[in-house]
């Protein structure tokens, strides 16, 4: 036994110089020591694809102005976490209620949410893990907050440009179109839209020039103005007809079922878009009548 004491020193002592290197063990911050003082923040509307904040103006002389800007420099993070889950969910919205304690130290503790929409219990998990890490400076007395975030996916609303359609013009290139459609990311764009629904030029040109070698109308020229109710998957579920002016007024249901088999890209958010067409027997309007002198 005396023989292998050396070699246990050595043991022992390698053990103590590795546990000084690692330094002490990391203890959690202590929690709060006297009763907090409850503090509840106004609603933070957070919308689909908005970086729009209300952490303009706040007022960080007040403790709850501190609190509040904290959690809203990582505003676009908890942005992301409801985007997320709009894809399956893309009716997914409501409130997420937010609440927890600010110690002197600045660290939260006992952070909770509750919400009402089943749709997001994974936005609320998600906000959980951003606001538990937080460290809010120039607190002085322990705060309990109750924070309610509001998150909203609302109908886009489009307009495209003027489509125009006249005989023998110039038809857009596909391959175009497909670049177009392929660099889009985030919300739908009308660009984006009009190139999209230009791939059915030919179609609708088709609905147009027949009313041209008719004697009654061979110089048949007007507007007409639909819109389009697309859903979160891209598909185009309905189409209203808006005004259509009388000498192209045959032409309509030819269009309106054109636009209904659209398909634009999926975006996990609804839109509605404004479409209106042009049809002429030539490029530019026809002049006016000159006046009878």
């Amino acid at each position: 036994m005396v023989g292998n004491l050396p070699a246990r020193l050595l043991v022992l002592g390698a053990a103590l110089t590795a546990a000084c290197k690692s330094g002490p063990p990391t203890l959690p911050p202590n929690p709060p020591t006297e009763a907090p003082t409850g503090v509840d923040l106004a609603p933070e509307r957070i919308r689909r694809g908005s970086a729009e904040s209300s952490a303009q103006g706040v007022d960080t002389d007040r403790p709850e102005g501190r609190v509040r800007a904290a959690l809203l420099r990582h505003r676009d993070a908890i942005r992301e976490c409801y985007e997320r889950v709009l894809p399956a969910s893309p009716d997914a919205a409501g409130r997420v209620d937010l609440s927890f304690v600010v110690e002197t130290s600045g660290h939260v503790f006992d952070a909770a949410a509750e919400t009402d929409a089943p749709a997001l219990r994974q936005t609320r998990e998600c906000v959980l893990a951003i606001v538990r890490p937080l460290r809010i400076e120039g607190i002085h007395h322990p705060l309990r907050v109750t924070f309610p975030l509001v998150f909203e996916n609302p109908v886009l609303t489009l307009s495209v440009p003027e489509m125009l359609l006249f005989p023998r013009m110039r038809l857009p290139a596909q391959e175009s179109v497909a670049a177009i459609v392929r660099a889009g990311s985030g919300s739908l764009t009308a660009d984006e839209a009009a190139a999209v629904l230009s791939l059915r030029t030919t179609d609708h040109l088709a609905c147009y020039t027949p009313l041209l070698r008719e004697r009654a109308t061979r110089r048949a020229e007007g507007y007409a103005r639909f819109t389009l109710t697309v859903g979160s998957d891209g598909v185009v579920g309905d189409v209203a007809l808006g005004p259509l002016d009388e000498p192209v007024r045959a032409s309509g249901e030819c269009h309106l079922n054109i636009l209904r088999g659209a398909r634009l890209r999926a975006t996990g958010q609804r839109a509605s878009i404004a479409v209106t067409l042009a049809m002429r027997p030539q490029e530019e309007p026809t002049p006016p009548p000159a006046a009878r002198r």
